[in-house]
């Protein structure tokens, strides 16, 4: 009877450390997906005094292309890869 408390007690403290895990992930990859901005914005105010006007252009086109593929990017991941990702894992699911 001991063993198989002591075994679902560690089953539980296993399940409860990697939802801390999980929880701990997630909050890293919002904070550095919040921090991002402030992070390049002040990349270019270091970076930009050095710079010539045709490069500082090209730059600004690269910055500004990069994120709209970005959105477009994070858009159809949204609308279309999820939920094809997750209808194919629930049917891999057995009961």
């Amino acid at each position: 009877m001991r063993g198989k408390r002591r075994e679902a007690r560690g089953k539980r403290q296993e399940a409860r450390g990697k939802r801390r895990d999980t929880l701990l992930k997630s909050q890293g990859v919002c904070g550095a997906i919040l921090a991002l901005p402030f992070l390049m914005y002040q990349i270019w105010i270091f970076v930009s005094p050095g710079l010539f006007a045709g490069e500082r252009r090209f730059i600004t086109f690269v910055i500004a292309s990069s994120t709209a593929c970005f959105a477009v990017g994070a858009v159809l991941a949204y609308w279309l890869v999820i939920p094809l990702a997750i209808a194919f894992f629930v049917g891999m699911t057995t009961d």
